[in-house]
């Protein structure tokens, strides 16, 4: 292989497939997903379940891209990969969609840092590894991004879902729960016990969304 000049500017001269190579980009990769994972989504969102995944996929994408990355491979590994896990469903949990977009920016990392060729693209990769830190860390910024929400709830008042008057069910909605609701969708309509089952739309700071699942409803018969 090819000798590839790593950071000039320290006069280190590394072989691809080399150990001190292996190292290097380990190291950068670990730093990033670290940055990503603890300093960035943990700060602000305290889940140590998934800060756990984010840690071991981007490690074991980066051993797997690693140890098999040639230059016929390359692309093929790296879009089977991507695949593969957009195709991954959680179904013992739900996994917002937030933490899928922290999870595919932590294999996405694995992937940069592991299969980039360090030969002229150095500061390329210190840049992208960069972009993407930054820019999740803006997007992740709650102060000036409105959020499209929606809860479902029972509601009483069934002369209010009729055609017509829907402005009128929706004065009564923010004056009995506080919320600005901007629409709503009926669910259910139980005219023996004389409630609807109603699902609220609204914007928030937050994405604090709670959804009722029919099979968990006390009142379901």
């Amino acid at each position: 292989m090819d000798t590839i000049q790593v950071a000039s500017m320290a006069g280190i001269t590394l072989q691809a497939g080399e150990f001190g190579d292996f190292l290097l980009r380990f190291g950068m990769n670990f730093l990033v997903v670290f940055i990503l994972a603890r300093v960035i989504y943990f700060s602000k969102h305290k889940v140590p379940e998934y800060l756990f995944t984010y840690f071991v996929f981007n490690i074991l994408i980066f051993l797997i891209c690693y140890l098999l990355a040639n230059t016929k491979l390359k692309m093929g590994i790296a879009f089977g990969l991507f695949a593969i896990f957009s195709m991954l469903r959680y179904r013992t949990v739900v996994v917002p969609i937030k933490e899928m977009g922290y999870f595919f920016a932590s294999v996405a990392i694995g992937i940069i840092n592991a299969m980039t060729n360090y030969d002229d693209n150095f500061l390329i990769i210190i840049s992208s590894n960069l972009i993407i830190l930054v820019m999740i860390y803006i997007l992740d910024q709650k102060k000036s991004i409105l959020h499209f929400n929606c809860q479902i709830i029972s509601y009483d008042k069934l002369e209010l879902i009729k055609p017509g008057r829907e402005q009128d069910l929706l004065n009564d909605l923010k004056e009995r729960t506080g919320i600005e609701v901007v629409k709503t969708s009926i669910q259910r309509i139980d005219l023996v016990k004389n409630y609807v089952r109603l699902k609220l739309y609204y914007y928030s700071n937050s994405t604090n969304s709670e959804y009722t699942k029919e099979g968990d409803e006390d009142d379901d018969d």
